[in-house]
C-alpha cells in the first residue's frame, strides 16, 4: 500500500525541508514573528501573531527530537515578540501585522505558545502573559457559553471556537483556576450543541452558511476531542471520535477529502485543502494514540502522505492542491508547514 512508502528517512526529510523554510520565514522579520506565508509573486507577507503563536510548540517539538538549539532560539524568540505586541488588557492584534484589533481566536491560539515556551523555560514573564490573555478571554465570556465579541467575521460566532476552549485549558494547566476549568467545560458544552447528527458542526466554516474549509473542519473536532481529554469527559470523547469516524468514511469512499464540506457532507472535490489534510492526518494519528484502533493510524499515514506529494522542494508547502484552489490561492501559509511537522511527528511515533 502507498503509506508503507512512508518511511522515516522521507519524514526526516520532509521535516528538514519544512524547518528550513520556516527560518527563512522568521528570517524575513529577523526574528520578529513568523511571515504569513510567501505569495507566489508578491513575496512575504508581514508577521502573523496567530500562528507565530502556535508554531512555537512545533519548534520546541523538534529541537528535542532533533538536538538543533537554532529551533529552541526561534521559539523563544518568537515568545519574546508576541509578550512585545501584547495589549495592555492581555489580548492581541488579530489577523495580519500587529494593527489588527483583537480576535479571539487568534489570542487563544498565541496561549499555546506561550504556555509551552513558559513549560521549556520557567521564566514568568511567559506565564503573565498567558494569565493576562486567559483573563481576557475569560472576561469577554458570555454565562451561555459562548464567545460574541472581536469574532473574525462581525456577529459570527463559529464552533471552531472549540480550539480556543482547549487552548485555554492547556494553559490552565499552568495557572490552576478551578474557576477557569469550569467556564472552559460550559463553554465547550455550548459548542456542542451544533454537533449534528451527520456528524457536521453548525458554524464550522469562516463564515455563516458556507460550507467549511477541512482546515476549520480539523480546528473543530482538535478542538473538541483534545479539549474532553483535558476535562476528563469521556462522553464528548466518544462523539469527537464518532466525528472523526463520518470524515473518515468520506475520504474511503471518494478517495481523497474534498477541500471543504457543507453540513450535510457534500464537499467540493474541485481542490485540496492541503493545510487541512495535514491537520486531520495529525488528528486521526492522535486518535490511534488514544484507541490503539489500527484503521486510524492508516488514515493518518494515507493523508500525511498525499500531503508530501505536495510539498515543494524549497520545503514550502501551498494552502491548496492546485495552488489556485480555494483555500489562500497562490500563497505558502507558515500554518500549512507546522501542521505538516506536527502530522510528521505524529505519524513517527506510530511507525
Amino acid at each position: 500500500m502507498k503509506q508503507r512508502m512512508l518511511t522515516t528517512e522521507r519524514m526526516n526529510h520532509s521535516a528538514s525541508l519544512a524547518l528550513q523554510w520556516l527560518g527563512q520565514c522568521l528570517a524575513v522579520n529577523n526574528g520578529a514573528g513568523a511571515a504569513a506565508y510567501r505569495h507566489l509573486w508578491r513575496g512575504w507577507a508581514a508577521p502573523y501573531p496567530e500562528t507565530t503563536g502556535y508554531l512555537i510548540e512545533t519548534l520546541f517539538d523538534y529541537y528535542h527530537s532533533r538536538q538543533d538549539s537554532r529551533l529552541k532560539q526561534y521559539a523563544i524568540s518568537c515568545a519574546d515578540w508576541l509578550v512585545q505586541i501584547q495589549h495592555a488588557d492581555g489580548a492581541f492584534p488579530g489577523g495580519v501585522g500587529v494593527r489588527g484589533a483583537p480576535v479571539v481566536f487568534d489570542t487563544g491560539q498565541i496561549l499555546f505558545g506561550l504556555t509551552r515556551t513558559f513549560a521549556e523555560t520557567g521564566d514568568p514573564k511567559y506565564l503573565q502573559a498567558v494569565e493576562k490573555a486567559v483573563g481576557w478571554l475569560v472576561i469577554l465570556w458570555q454565562t451561555d457559553g459562548s464567545w460574541k465579541q472581536f469574532s473574525y467575521v462581525t456577529n459570527y460566532e463559529p464552533s471552531y471556537y472549540a480550539r480556543v476552549v482547549w487552548a485555554v485549558l492547556y494553559a490552565n494547566q499552568y495557572l490552576r483556576s478551578a474557576v477557569v476549568n469550569q467556564v472552559m467545560q460550559t463553554a465547550l458544552q455550548h459548542y456542542a450543541t451544533n454537533i449534528t447528527p451527520l456528524g457536521t458542526v453548525r458554524n464550522w466554516g469562516f463564515n455563516p452558511d458556507e460550507p467549511a474549509f477541512t482546515h476549520t473542519i480539523a480546528y473543530a473536532f482538535q478542538g473538541f476531542l483534545e479539549a474532553a481529554l483535558l476535562l476528563e469527559d469521556a462522553d464528548m470523547v466518544l462523539v469527537a471520535r464518532e466525528m472523526a469516524d463520518r470524515l473518515l468514511q468520506n475520504r474511503r469512499i471518494s478517495g481523497h477529502l474534498a477541500g471543504t464540506y457543507d453540513e450535510n457532507w457534500k464537499g467540493n472535490h474541485r481542490f485540496i485543502c492541503l493545510t487541512g489534510n495535514a491537520q486531520c492526518s495529525a488528528l486521526f494519528s492522535r486518535l490511534f494514540e488514544i484507541t490503539g484502533e489500527a484503521r486510524y493510524r492508516e488514515e493518518a499515514l494515507w493523508l500525511l502522505n498525499s500531503v508530501l506529494k505536495k510539498q515543494c522542494r524549497d520545503g514550502a508547502l501551498a494552502g491548496s492542491s492546485p495552488i489556485w484552489g480555494a483555500y489562500l490561492p497562490f500563497r505558502y501559509p507558515n500554518w500549512s508547514l507546522k501542521f505538516l511537522l506536527d502530522a510528521i511527528a505524529l505519524a513517527s511515533r506510530s511507525l
